[in-house]
């Protein structure tokens, strides 16, 4: 049954798993801003140099995806630990806080990364707290341990193009692409025609480098829960 993406369940951010960003924990969709033209679906990607009847479209898994787009689901279950203390200096303006949040988002019936609830994942942070007249202003930095949710990714044509087709560029995604040849962008009106099917989930972002990728910063108003 298709649930409306406003009214699918997310969590990550300020108020929930503060070690991922805003609707970031659980399936994700990666739109990619550039594409790779294969022979092959599986193995290494070599470029045709004349015109084919059939190719297929990947990405590069070592570059950064262009946007990340939270899938929600209909099952979460998010659970957060929290100290505050007064702090050191201006104790009482001044709290510092130590938080673990612990969640994970699924969807009940679905297949492949979105099916099951999978592992909980834990994010400890620190925190400050200051009094305000309309509240406490929060400001929380959370760790993320965890390799990056793998997804569907796909690359999505410019809105002037007739069409604007939305293509599947998941690694091995086995979705053939008629009427390419060389120089013709996926942009240009004689867009080339890619069967339908299901996307993947087989991209994988470039993994967190060092320590300070792996924080995630929230400033907000109010306590988190």
């Amino acid at each position: 049954m298709f649930v409306p993406q406003q009214e699918r369940l997310y969590a990550g951010g300020a108020n929930t798993v503060r070690g991922f960003r805003q609707n970031e924990l659980g399936p994700v969709v990666y739109l990619a801003d550039s594409l790779r033209v294969c022979i092959e679906p599986t193995g290494d990607c070599v470029t045709p140099t004349t015109a084919r009847d059939t190719v297929y479209f990947s990405s590069s898994q070592s570059k950064e995806p262009s946007r990340i787009l939270p899938v929600g689901g209909n099952s979460v279950v998010v659970g957060n630990l929290e100290v505050r203390m007064p702090a050191p200096f201006i104790p009482d303006r001044l709290q510092v806080a130590f938080f673990a949040d612990a969640g994970q988002v699924w969807t009940r019936g679905a297949t492949g990364a979105e099916q099951s609830f999978g592992n909980l994942r834990v994010t400890p942070g620190i925190g400050i707290r200051v009094a305000s007249p309309v509240g406490p202003i929060r400001l929380d930095v959370g760790y993320n341990r965890y390799p990056r949710q793998s997804g569907a990714a796909y690359y999505d044509t410019p809105a002037g193009t007739k069409g604007a087709p939305l293509y599947c560029v998941s690694p091995e995604n086995g979705l053939p692409v008629t009427g390419w040849r060389p120089g013709l962008k996926p942009s240009d009106d004689q867009a080339q025609q890619s069967n339908s099917g299901r996307c993947p989930t087989t991209f994988t972002p470039q993994e967190r480098g060092g320590f300070f990728r792996r924080l995630s910063l929230h400033a907000s108003i109010g306590q988190a829960f």
